[in-house]
């Protein structure tokens, strides 16, 4: 029987399960359609909210704008399931990320990710690396598909800077883990109100710049360059703190 814990885990995705050099799986998506309008719109929202505002914020880091236009194009112009598949064919995990997931299994630890991504997309990639098993929900935008084209999609799915908490929290009831045992992973700013508390929230970074960047976030960060190894180590520790 699968051992029980009184903590869940919730990880954000994009930057965070993948390396900062892969663009967010959306983006891929549109680059890797045979529609040049779809290329085209993609490549124009990329820009526009890139533009950063008068407190140094990207639109990627605001209110889910960007997510809900992509969306809108995809469906405008029909985006095909299966480009969008064979676009994320060779996106990849960070090393030990697999590790990390049976570890938090091997404890009876529920995992979900929240994410300002596309739900159908990250499942896609976490079946693809044969994780999907080990994830047990993915809070994220969903796209609507019928007859293998996007058709329409969730506005209630939408996952933003703000509302990533309250995302982790009904995960958190839904296994019984009150708040004070939500533990969150990210990678950005954008992740500042994942998870928990502060003091129960990991920060992912490549570099020490990334770190401070980060730092006023959360309550922990550590460095991911070379695999998530760190994430696990800080993660068991915490768990077996629970468990004295």
């Amino acid at each position: 029987m699968k051992p029980k814990a009184n903590a869940c885990l919730i990880l954000d995705f994009d930057g965070t399960c993948t390396s900062k050099s892969t663009k967010p799986l959306p983006v891929v998506v549109g680059e890797g359609s045979s529609s040049l309008a779809i290329r085209a719109e993609n490549a124009r929202l990329l820009r526009h909210y890139a533009a950063k505002d008068e407190r140094g914020q990207t639109g990627l880091q605001r209110e889910g704008g960007w997510m809900l236009d992509l969306a809108e194009c995809f469906r405008q112009h029909g985006l095909l399931k299966t480009e969008a598949q064979a676009a994320l064919t060779d996106i990849k995990l960070r090393p030990q990320f697999g590790d990390c997931l049976e570890a938090m299994a091997s404890r009876g630890v529920p995992v979900a990710i929240v994410s300002g991504s596309a739900r159908n997309f990250i499942w896609w990639v976490l079946e693809q690396n044969r994780l999907d098993h080990l994830v047990d929900e993915v809070y994220a935008f969903c796209l609507l598909f019928r007859e293998g084209r996007v058709v329409d999609s969730v506005p209630e799915t939408l996952v933003t800077p703000s509302n990533k908490g309250r995302w982790s929290q009904s995960f958190a009831a839904r296994h019984g883990v009150s708040e004070d045992n939500i533990f969150g992973v990210g990678d950005s700013l954008v992740d500042r109100t994942i998870g928990g508390s502060q003091e129960h929230r990991l920060g992912v970074a490549e570099s020490e710049a990334q770190a401070e960047l980060i730092r006023p976030a959360m309550g922990h960060v550590v460095r991911v360059d070379q695999g998530f190894g760190p994430v696990t180590d800080w993660l068991t520790g915490q768990l077996d703190q629970l468990s004295e």
